[in-house]
C-alpha cells in the first residue's frame, strides 16, 4: 500500500480526495472497498459493480470450499469466460511475486494483466482464509495506452487500484 501511495504521489494524483464505500460480509470478514457511488449488485451467485459507462467492471466471488486453490483456478477461468479474453499477459509492475501470508492465516495474492486486442486491463485480488475463497477482479475496458503502458485516466485507475488494495479479510 505504501509503495502504491508513493507512486501516486509521484504522479501528482490527489488520492486524499477519493472516497470509498466499504462492504463487509460479517460471517467471513471478507471486506471490499468500492469507489464511492458504485452500486453493488448480485446475479447468479456472483457480485459485481460497474461504472456508469460500463468501462470498469468489478467481479466478486466469495465461496466456502475445502480447496481454495481449485476455487482460485475456477475464479480465473470464470474471468476468462466473462471477459472473452484468454490471452492475458502478466504485468509484473503491479503483481505480487508470491502470495503474501499474514500472521492471522490469511493468504492474499494481487495480480495484474493486460491484453492488446481487445484493449483490457485486469487487476485481481485472490484471498483465502481457512475454508473461504475471496476473489475480486477489476476489468478496465479500452483504458490502457500501450504506447506508454499507463492508464489513459490516471485518477480513475488510481481509485480502483486503491480500492483493490483495501479489499481483504478484516476479521
Amino acid at each position: 500500500m505504501y509503495q502504491i501511495m508513493q507512486a501516486l504521489d509521484q504522479e501528482g494524483i490527489a488520492y486524499n480526495n477519493f472516497s470509498f464505500d466499504i462492504y463487509l460480509e460479517a460471517t467471513t470478514g471478507a471486506t471490499i472497498a468500492l469507489p464511492k457511488g458504485m452500486e453493488l449488485k448480485q446475479e447468479n451467485g456472483l457480485f459485481y459493480a460497474t461504472t456508469y459507462d460500463n468501462q470498469v467492471v468489478i467481479l466478486i466471488a466469495l465461496y466456502e470450499t475445502y480447496d481454495v486453490m481449485q476455487m482460485s483456478l475456477e475464479f480465473e477461468n470464470m474471468l476468462q469466460a466473462a471477459t472473452g479474453v484468454y490471452t492475458w499477459q502478466l504485468d509484473s509492475r503491479m503483481s505480487f511475486l508470491i502470495p503474501y501470508y499474514r500472521p492471522d492465516n490469511v493468504v492474499i495474492n494481487r495480480k495484474s494483466f493486460f491484453n492488446y486486442q481487445p484493449n483490457r486491463y485486469l487487476i485481481e485480488a485472490l484471498a483465502a482464509k481457512e475454508f473461504t475463497f475471496f476473489g475480486v477482479a477489476t476489468v478496465f475496458k479500452e483504458s490502457f495506452d500501450f504506447n506508454t503502458y499507463e492508464f489513459t485516466d490516471q485518477d480513475l485507475a488510481a481509485q480502483f487500484v486503491l480500492a483493490l488494495q483495501l479489499t481483504t479479510f478484516t476479521n
